[in-house]
């Protein structure tokens, strides 16, 4: 749909990947290799996620604040 499109183009003017429920991942990258990386660790987080909420737990998360200073010290949008 068109707004997916535009929904998925504002999420790559931050991101460099973004995941959609019942449609799949996009990704973006200097190049094929770069985009293809991110939609790997995508996906290897996804698996975590799943196995730790098959166990019966969930990940704790963390807040916006250190989101903020990780992407800060790493220099990720």
């Amino acid at each position: 749909s068109i707004e997916l499109g535009e929904a998925t183009m504002d999420t790559l003017r931050k991101r460099d990947v973004a995941l959609w429920s019942k449609h799949g991942i996009v990704s973006i990258g200097r190049d094929l290799e770069k985009a293809l990386d991110q939609i790997e660790i995508l996906e290897k987080a996804a698996i975590i996620y799943l196995l730790a909420r098959g166990a019966g737990t969930g990940p704790d998360g963390i807040s916006d604040d250190e989101i903020s200073e990780t992407c800060k010290f790493w220099k990720v949008n």
